[in-house]
C-alpha cells in the first residue's frame, strides 16, 4: 500500500477552495443584510413621512370593515374628505357606476361608487401627479393592510407637500371605492378624465399582507422616464421580472384601469405577512411601521420628483429593464438586455466547444449535465415545500384561510432553504463523479443560456439568468484560458465569477419569501376557476346547441334527438336498481331542475319552493 502523502499543490487547492467558499457565505450574508427603516416620530420634520403620524390614519379607517354599503364604509370616505379638507385641498366626491372592464356570460358587472379626489394645484403644471389607494375592504377584514397602509400613506405624503413648497405640477389623492368587487372605482375615474388631458403620473399603492419591503412590481410602457426618476430615489425596490410573473396571477389592482386609458403608473404594495390579507386579522397592531415608514418615505420622495419635472418628456423614451441589487436599483435599454444575452451565448458556446475539443467533456455529457441541473434545480424547489406540505397533513388550522400561508412563517422559511440546500449538496458528489466538475458546470450554464434565450420576449427575465451566469461563464472560460504556469489563479478567477451571482441571487432568494410559501397557489386557483367557468362555458354551449336543434326539428315536424340517438324529452335509459329514484341538482340562480324517470311527489301544503 502506498502512503505517500498527497502534493502539497493539492492541499493549497482545498484550503483555497475552503477559504472561497467561506467568502462567499460572508458575502451572500452582507448582500442580504438591511437594516429596516425605522419609524419616524410624531415630531418629525413637516416636510418629512412619519409612520407614527401616519399610524394614525390606519387606526382611524381600519377599526371595521368597510365593505361598499356599510357604515364602516361611509365613515371612513367621511374621515378622509375631512382630513384632506383640513389640510387646504380642494375635495370632492365622485358618485357614479363603475364597470369591470369585461363582460362574462353575457352580463356587465357594475356598482355605486364614490371616489374621493383631492388636488393641490401646482404653480406652473405640465401634468398631474395622483397619489392613488382603495379604501374598501373584503367582507370581514378590517384591511389594515389591504389597504389602509395605501391610504395613510397617500394622506401623510399629502400632508408632508403641503408643509413644503408649493409643487411646479398639479398633485391629486384619489382614494378609489370598489376595488374588490372588479376596480370599479378606477373605471369609474377614468371615464370622467378628459380627452385632452395633461400627462398624469399615478403612483399606486397596495397591499398583500402587512409586512415586507414595498416592492414596485409594475410600472407602464414606455417606462424609461418613469424606471429615471423612480431609480434615483433611495429605498425604491423595483423588477422588471416581477411585472411578468404578476401578470399571470388571477389578482389584478387599479393600475390595471389607470394604464389602459393612457396614465403613466407605477403599482407598489408590501407582500410580507401573507396569511393576514383578506381576513379579520388584518388589524391595525398588526401592520409593520416600519413597511409603512419605507412606503411613505419612497412615494414622498418620488411625488417630490415627479411634481417638479416636466411630465410631457415621460413617455417620450422607450422600455428599460430594472433589477434592485443591494446597493439600489439599476436600469438599463432593453437592447442592452438582449445584447448581454448574446454576449452570455457566445461566452458559453465558446467554453462548451474549447471543452469538447480538449476531451474534457463530449457534446452529449454536456447535454447530459444541462438535463441533470435543471432537474436538480427541481428537485431542490420542490423539497422546498415539502416542510410546509408536511406540517399541513399534520395540522391543516395553522395554515390562514385565503392564500393558505402560515401566520408563524420564519420557521418553515428556514425549513424550507436547508431543504433545498441539502437537495443541492446531496445531489452533487454523485454527479460530480458521473460526469464531473468541468463537465457539469459548463452543461448547467448552457441550460441556463438556453433559458434566457427563450426567455427574450419577455422583459427583464432574462436578466435575473444572464446577470449571474455572465460573470460565472467568463471567469470559467478565463481559468480554462491560463497557461500552466498561472494555475495558482483558478480559484480567485473563479471566485470573482461566483460573487455576482452570490450578490444577485441570495437576496432575491430570500426576499421571494414575502409573497410565501405557497407562491403557485394563486396561479393554480387561477387555472382551477379558469377550468371551472370553461366547463360551465361547454354545458351552456351543449344546452344552446341542442335546444336550437329541437327548434329546427320542430319546424321540420319531427323531434330533435340527442345524445345517445334519443329523442329530447325522452327518458334516459337507466339500471333497473335506478328505477323510481329522483335527484335535485341545484345551479347558478338557485334554479332546479329534476332527472330521472320517476314522477315527483306533489309537495306538503305550505312547503317551500325548490
Amino acid at each position: 500500500m502506498d502512503d505517500a502523502p498527497a502534493p502539497a499543490g493539492a492541499g493549497r487547492t482545498r484550503r483555497a477552495g475552503r477559504i472561497g467558499l467561506l467568502v462567499l457565505l460572508l458575502v451572500g450574508l452582507a448582500a442580504t443584510l438591511r437594516t429596516p427603516a425605522a419609524p419616524a416620530p410624531a415630531d418629525a420634520p413637516p416636510t418629512a413621512f412619519s409612520a407614527v403620524r401616519a399610524t394614525t390614519h390606519v387606526e382611524a379607517v381600519a377599526a371595521r370593515p368597510r365593505t361598499p354599503g356599510s357604515a364602516g364604509h361611509a365613515a371612513t370616505r367621511e374621515y378622509l374628505v375631512r382630513t384632506l379638507d383640513d389640510l387646504g385641498w380642494s375635495v370632492r366626491v365622485d358618485d357614479g357606476v363603475g364597470w369591470s372592464a369585461t363582460a362574462m356570460q353575457g352580463t356587465q358587472r357594475g356598482g355605486r361608487v364614490a371616489n374621493v379626489v383631492a388636488t393641490l394645484p401646482g404653480t406652473d403644471p405640465t401634468g398631474t401627479v395622483v397619489l392613488a389607494a382603495h379604501y374598501d375592504t373584503v367582507a370581514g377584514s378590517p384591511g389594515a393592510g389591504d389597504d389602509g397602509i395605501g391610504i395613510a400613506t397617500v394622506l401623510e405624503a399629502a400632508r408632508a407637500l403641503t408643509a413644503g413648497p408649493r409643487p411646479r405640477n398639479d398633485v391629486t389623492v384619489l382614494v378609489t371605492d370598489g376595488e374588490e368587487r372588479g376596480l370599479l372605482g378606477a373605471e369609474e375615474y377614468t371615464r370622467r378624465q378628459p380627452a385632452d388631458a395633461r400627462p398624469t403620473v399615478v403612483l399606486n399603492h397596495e397591499a398583500r399582507g402587512n409586512g415586507g419591503i414595498p416592492v414596485t412590481f409594475r410600472i407602464s410602457s414606455p417606462n424609461a422616464g418613469l424606471v429615471g426618476v423612480l431609480s434615483g430615489v433611495p429605498g425604491t425596490t423595483a423588477d422588471s421580472f416581477t411585472q411578468t410573473a404578476f401578470e399571470l396571477l388571477p389578482n389584478d389592482t387599479d393600475f390595471r384601469r389607470l394604464t389602459e386609458a393612457g396614465m403613466h403608473a407605477a403599482d407598489t404594495a408590501i407582500a410580507g405577512g401573507g396569511a393576514y390579507y383578506h381576513s379579520p386579522l388584518d388589524t391595525p397592531d398588526r401592520l409593520d411601521t416600519a413597511s409603512l415608514q419605507r412606503m411613505g418615505e419612497t412615494t414622498l420622495a418620488a411625488a417630490q420628483r415627479f411634481s417638479s419635472a416636466d411630465l410631457a418628456e415621460l413617455g417620450s423614451g422607450g422600455d428599460d429593464v430594472v433589477v434592485t441589487l443591494p446597493w439600489g436599483p439599476v436600469h438599463y435599454p432593453r437592447p442592452l438586455e438582449i445584447a448581454l444575452t448574446a454576449l452570455l451565448a457566445a461566452v458559453t458556446g465558446a467554453l462548451a466547444a474549447r471543452r469538447i475539443r480538449d476531451g474534457a467533456a463530449s457534446a452529449g455529457c454536456l447535454a447530459a449535465s444541462g438535463g441533470i441541473s435543471i432537474a436538480v434545480a427541481a428537485a431542490a424547489a420542490g423539497a422546498a415545500f415539502v416542510p410546509w406540505w408536511l406540517a399541513l397533513r399534520i395540522a391543516p388550522g395553522q395554515a390562514s384561510a385565503v392564500l393558505r400561508e402560515p401566520y408563524l412563517p420564519v420557521p418553515y422559511q428556514v425549513a424550507a432553504a436547508a431543504a433545498a440546500v441539502a437537495v443541492l449538496l446531496a445531489a452533487y458528489p454523485p454527479v460530480r463523479r458521473r460526469v464531473g466538475p468541468a463537465a457539469f458546470a459548463t452543461g448547467a450554464l448552457l441550460a441556463v443560456t438556453v433559458t434566457a434565450l427563450a426567455a427574450l420576449p419577455f422583459l427583464g427575465v432574462a436578466t435575473v439568468l444572464v446577470l449571474p451566469a455572465l460573470p460565472a461563464a467568463i471567469a470559467a472560460l478565463v481559468v480554462d484560458l491560463l497557461p500552466t504556469d498561472r494555475r495558482g489563479w483558478r480559484t480567485p478567477v473563479t471566485l470573482a465569477g461566483t460573487v455576482p451571482a452570490v450578490v444577485v441571487l441570495v437576496p432575491a432568494a430570500v426576499a421571494s419569501f414575502d409573497a410565501g410559501l405557497l407562491t403557485g397557489a394563486p396561479l393554480a386557483g387561477g387555472v382551477r376557476r379558469g377550468a371551472v367557468r370553461a366547463g360551465a362555458a361547454a354545458r351552456r354551449r351543449r344546452r344552446r346547441a341542442v335546444a336550437a336543434a329541437a327548434r329546427r326539428d320542430r319546424r321540420r315536424g319531427g323531434r330533435a334527438r340527442g345524445r345517445g340517438g334519443r329523442r329530447l324529452g325522452q327518458p334516459r335509459r337507466r339500471h333497473p336498481a335506478a328505477a323510481g329514484t329522483t335527484a335535485l341538482r341545484a345551479e347558478r340562480g338557485h334554479r332546479c331542475r329534476r332527472v330521472g324517470v320517476a314522477a315527483r311527489p306533489p309537495p306538503r301544503p305550505g312547503a317551500a319552493p325548490c
